[in-house]
């Protein structure tokens, strides 16, 4: 069982790694809200 929580977490770290390269947003609602003023408070998560 310890197998498989090891080969999930290599694959969620290869996802969110091959996410950056394609420069995915993964948190981007969280990103926007930590910078003010970056959407002019437009409140849309999935605008790109």
């Amino acid at each position: 069982m310890n197998r498989l929580y090891q080969l999930l977490g290599v694959l969620a770290l290869a996802l969110f790694a091959y996410a950056n390269v394609q420069g995915w947003s993964l948190f981007q609602s969280e990103a926007q809200m930590r910078v003010p003023g970056a959407h002019g408070g437009s409140g849309r998560l999935y605008h790109k």
